[in-house]
């Protein structure tokens, strides 16, 4: 089995490492990265992976967040040139966990033939909103009972697949579809997604100011796609940021008498085993 991973990226030197290495352990073979006008070491990290043989490194030069066309256009390269069983579609901040100590490998296998798609829940991480710069996961250890985004809505899950004639992956990679039709998919048993997308407030300001004006310069998109970004970045322009703070990063003392966290070291340990 060849598991690939596509990835589409910008400045996310902190954590796209962690990212690209636990995934490796757990039996990606290949990832298909699209570094999206990053601006500081990102691109320097995915270069070393890619004279590793084990990345393939695409740049992107447009500045409108059209990340459907991006993730097909990736999809499209490893299907043409890596033969993959799967293809997973995910983020930076994005952490595909098996259960019970498997390897991602374990999981697909387990995947009826006749499923074309999966899809995999995801779990918010939370941490203290501070700017530092040790590694995310040292703080983030507290898991959200109940995923939401920013409006309060559940979280959507994130989607995998086979091999598809003429595929086609929905902006935000939470479905997929072959020739114009959509792929039913069924959820993939024994795996979710950790999550992990506010780390500092200076880190969750630039993608929210990047990435909101790049949905406002996009006229292929109507209002409702990109809408928690869209919010965010309203907020931003309205001098409402400390809102999304308030939102984003656990501002209250974490104590056990609470029951809208729970406390979770999974990734923590497992990345302090891969070591720096």
């Amino acid at each position: 089995m060849t598991l690939v991973m596509t990835l589409l990226v910008r400045n996310e030197e902190d954590i796209i490492e962690w990212n690209l290495r636990y995934h490796r352990a757990r039996g990606v073979d290949h990832f298909v990265v699209t570094d999206n006008l990053s601006s500081d070491g990102t691109a320097a990290i995915l270069r070393r992976y890619e004279r590793d043989g084990i990345l393939t490194y695409l740049f992107e030069p447009s500045d409108d967040y059209s990340q459907d066309r991006w993730v097909t256009r990736m999809t499209d390269l490893a299907q043409t040139r890596l033969q993959p069983s799967w293809l997973i579609h995910s983020d930076a901040d994005e952490f595909w966990w098996p259960e019970d100590g498997d390897s991602l490998k374990d999981a697909f296998a387990r995947v009826p033939p006749e499923v074309k798609a999966v899809t995999a829940g995801r779990h918010n991480f939370v941490g203290p909103p501070v700017d530092v710069v040790d590694p995310f996961f040292e703080r983030m250890v507290y898991r959200q009972r109940s995923s939401t985004n920013c409006l309060g809505q559940p979280l959507p899950p994130k989607a995998a697949h086979r091999p598809l004639r003429e595929p086609t992956i929905y902006q935000g990679n939470h479905a997929v579809f072959e020739r114009g039709e959509p792929v039913v998919p069924r959820g993939l048993d024994g795996v979710s997604i950790l999550h992990f997308p506010a780390r500092t407030p200076a880190q969750l300001r630039r993608k929210v100011a990047l990435g909101g004006a790049a949905y406002a310069r996009n006229p292929r998109f109507d209002p409702g796609v990109g809408v928690t970004w869209r919010s965010m970045y309203a907020d931003l322009l309205a001098d409402r940021f400390g809102e999304v703070i308030a939102r984003s990063f656990e501002t209250a003392p974490v104590d056990e008498g609470r029951d809208d966290l729970v406390e979770d070291h999974r990734l923590h340990e497992f990345l302090r085993q891969l070591g720096p």
